[in-house]
């Protein structure tokens, strides 16, 4: 990680744009994006992006981050919404087993 070259294409902040496809699918633009840092304007973002993305030679700026320190956050926030989500659907199975509980008692009495 530290001995990588310093571009957009390997930022924590670059948010890439795709396109749907006809088949529904998505495909990324590899020379489209915009920065996610907050820290410059947007057109001040546009033109490091821009002249980093469509040529080879552009350098990211000086609030690069590594990408993967953006991949360990998404991993850590998708586990955390499955963990919560497990919770959710035990709590729902639960209810529909106590319903099914009062069903059938109501059925016997």
């Amino acid at each position: 990680m530290e001995n990588q070259t310093k571009s957009c294409k390997n930022c924590r902040y670059l948010s890439w744009h795709y396109v749907k496809m006809r088949g529904g699918t998505f495909q990324r633009l590899d020379s489209c994006g915009h920065c996610l840092s907050g820290k410059m304007t947007l057109n001040q973002s546009d033109k490091i992006i821009k002249k980093c993305l469509r040529t080879c030679h552009g350098e990211a700026c000086e609030f690069w981050g590594p990408v993967e320190i953006k991949l360990e956050e998404r991993r850590e926030s998708i586990e955390d919404i499955l963990r919560h989500t497990a919770r959710v659907l035990q709590e729902m199975a639960f209810t529909l087993e106590d319903d099914k509980s009062i069903k059938e008692q109501s059925q016997h009495n």
